[in-house]
Parts: C-alpha cells; structure tokens; sequence
C-alpha cells in the first residue's frame, strides 16, 4: 500500500493552529495522569488557557497563496507529527493480531513491508506552472534531510539507552570488528563515548552509526557517508544480532526493531516522489525540438521555448538526481490525459535528448479497445537499455475524471 500526499487547493489549515491544537491535547492529557499534584494542574491548566488565547489571535487560514516550497514544508509535516511514531505500532500491532488469529507470530523484525509513502508535491507539474526543475530538486532534498535528521535524532537516544558495559555483559565479536573497522577508516575523534570509557561499546559504535548519518545528510558522496540505506540497516542488525546474543532480547524489540522498521519502509528518500505532466505540454515539447538533429540537452535549451526548456530540465534533473540520491526517490513518471501510445513516445523521445535511458513501463488501461496498442508500447519500453527513469505510468480522462490505472 502506498498513501501519497498531493497539495491539495481545500487543505487550508494552518501548520501553526495544528501545533496549537495539538499542543492544547498533549496538556488535557496530562491533567487526566494519576497522580497529579495541584501545582502541576495549575501549570497546565495556565498553559491551555495561554495556548486558547495565542489560538483565537492567530489567523486560522494563509492570507497568501502558499509556494511550492510551502507546500512541500506543509507535506512533510506529517511525518515527524504522525508517521514515524505511528508506523511501528501498527507494525507491532500486526503482529500481535497474526499471534492472536494464528497462534504464532513471525516477529515484527521478520514481517514483509506492507507500507510505503509517495507524493506528488514539487513533482507534479500537470496545470502548475510554479513547479520547476528546482522544485524538485528542493522537495527531494528536504524529504532526505528530514528523515536522516530523524535517525540521528533516534540514534542519539540510544546512545543514552544502550549503556551496556563490557565489564558486566559482553557483545559479539562481529560488532567489536566493524567498531575497530570505523575507528582506522574514520578516526577515534568520532566517538566521544571512546574517550569516556572503551568498556561501552554500543555508545561507542552508535556514535560512528551517527558520524555517518550527518555525513550522509546531502548525499552519499562523502567518503565517509553511507552508500546507501541498506547499509545502515545493516549496522542496526549487527548491533540487534550482538543484543540477542548476550541477554538483551528485550533491548532489541524495544529499541532496535521500531528503528529497523522506519529504516525499511523510509530508506533515505522517505517517500517516492512521482513527476506528473500533461500529455499536451510534451507534446509540445516533442514539438517544439529543432528538425536537426540535437544531441545535447544544453544545445536544445538555447533554442526551445520556455515550457519545453523546462521539460527538458525536468528530465535533466531526473538523471542526476538518481546518481545522487537513492534510485528509489523517483520511480514513477506520470503522463496525464493520454489519448494514444504517442503521448507515452513523447516522454522517451525528450528523455533521449536529456541523455536518459527508459528501463521499462508498466502501464495499464482500462479501455479493452487500447489493450493491444499499450502492450506493444510496454514491449518497446522493456526493450530500451539502461535505467534512469525506472518506471513508466500514465493516466487517462475519461468524461472529465481522472483515472490512475494499475500495473499490468
């Protein structure tokens, strides 16, 4: 399953009053804890009443059109406001119904990924003029910076959790490797903690684990980043691995599993961000490309309108975003009011002068009447080497509704 955010016209609701009233509840919940002494229900009571006020002074909606760069502020909200905590509970809860129905429960550490997240907020340019190359360029930037900022931030409250001591418990050998393996590629002054004391070995990897995750903020350039996410769950594993093995089960479950489970359904990239366009503009833009032949994308830009300059950094930005960041971070290019197999051509054909590749398509149609010509266009796009672009979707009007088709 994959929810995906849009930036929806009738979403009016300020981020300022959500916090407010969100706030306004965390404080009526404190007044309902048992015990609570008289002071401590002053305090909140004086503090409901102070948030009421800023609340009713506060303008309820935006006096002014909010920027893409708004918008996508706005989509991502949700996640440090609901998602990260929300998603492992219902993997536990999962697995404690599979254990209640069946008898048995595989673990919520060994359950499939059942959930990912996608969005259309500064990719989807269908109708929005204001959504540029740079836009998305933006939107997955801040999606990286804001779920790797959450992991630093769950690291660092490990390395006050998991203050195990090798004088009273020992830890795997694996784990004493890949710790003696970061201090010779990345140096001791990486770790605080191996100043403090070398006994604590978990601290001691947790803050390399962290070294790596701000180097790894921008991109996975850095010698010392992570390549990619797979290897940062792979060091949570060693350390849940060493965990289980020296009497620490519950440590594991409780502090490694939730993490390890944001890890796999957020990766580095947090959601998958689709690029939308109309059918129309591309082909426009197909149009608009010079009877001679042009094989360089920056030859073409001197030379196309604006539209279709556009498109063509769209594309361009495609490529390098997927050299950059995770090849999950786009995967779908949607092509919107599609009438026939050339309006999905016209995507190849642009994406040839930007110097990408189109794996493969998945497309599909509801109309039995188009069936034989969608399959020969999926044929022709798994035909096509290399993988920029990954995969290929488009949607089709039928009586002024939009339809977005499954894969075939």
């Amino acid at each position: 399953m994959t929810p995906v955010f849009t930036a929806h016209p009738t979403e009016i609701t300020r981020h300022t009053i959500r916090l407010k009233r969100r706030h306004i509840a965390r404080l009526l919940e404190r007044l309902d804890q048992v015990p609570l002494s008289q002071a401590d229900a002053l305090e909140a009571e004086a503090q409901i009443l102070a948030e009421i006020t800023a609340l009713w002074q506060t303008d309820e909606v935006r006096l002014k059109k909010p920027t893409v760069r708004d918008e996508i502020h706005m989509g991502l909200d949700y996640f440090p406001m609901v998602l990260f905590e929300t998603v492992p509970r219902l993997y536990a809860e999962l697995e404690e119904s599979i254990g209640q129905v069946y008898g048995t429960s595989p673990g919520e550490a060994h359950l499939p990924e059942l959930l990912r997240f996608g969005s259309w907020i500064g990719g989807d340019r269908d109708g929005n003029p204001f959504v540029t190359a740079s836009c998305t360029r933006d939107a997955l930037r801040m999606a990286r910076h804001l779920v790797i900022d959450h992991y630093i931030a769950e690291i660092t409250r490990l390395v006050s959790q998991l203050s195990m001591s090798l004088r009273r418990i020992a830890a795997s050998e694996a784990l004493a490797q890949r710790v003696r393996a970061y201090e010779n590629s990345m140096g001791e002054e990486h770790s605080r903690w191996k100043r403090i004391t070398e006994a604590e070995l978990y601290r001691h990897f947790l803050d390399f684990i962290a070294a790596r995750l701000r180097y790894s903020r921008d991109s996975s350039a850095h010698q010392h980043a992570y390549p990619s996410a797979q290897e940062f769950e792979n060091d949570l594993l060693l350390m849940r691995e060493s965990l289980c093995a020296n009497r620490g089960e519950r440590l594991a479950s409780l502090l490694i599993d939730p993490l390890l489970r944001k890890v796999r359904t957020f990766g580095f990239h947090l959601h998958v961000l689709d690029i939308r366009q109309h059918a129309k503009v591309l082909a426009q833009g197909v149009s608009d490309m010079p009877s001679a032949v042009v094989t360089r994308a920056d030859e073409a830009r001197r030379i196309l309108p604006a539209a279709s300059s556009e498109l063509l950094d769209t594309l361009g930005t495609i490529a390098d975003l997927k050299k950059t960041q995770e090849s999950a971070a786009i995967q779908h290019f949607i092509v919107s009011d599609t009438q026939s197999e050339d309006d999905i051509l016209n995507v190849v054909r642009l994406a040839a002068v930007a110097g990408i590749q189109i794996k493969k398509t998945e497309c599909g149609d509801e109309a039995a009447v188009e069936r034989k010509r969608v399959r020969a266009v999926a044929r022709f796009f798994r035909a096509l080497a290399g993988s920029h672009a990954g995969l290929l979707r488009f949607e089709q009007r039928w009586r002024h509704a939009h339809q977005h088709f499954g894969t075939a």
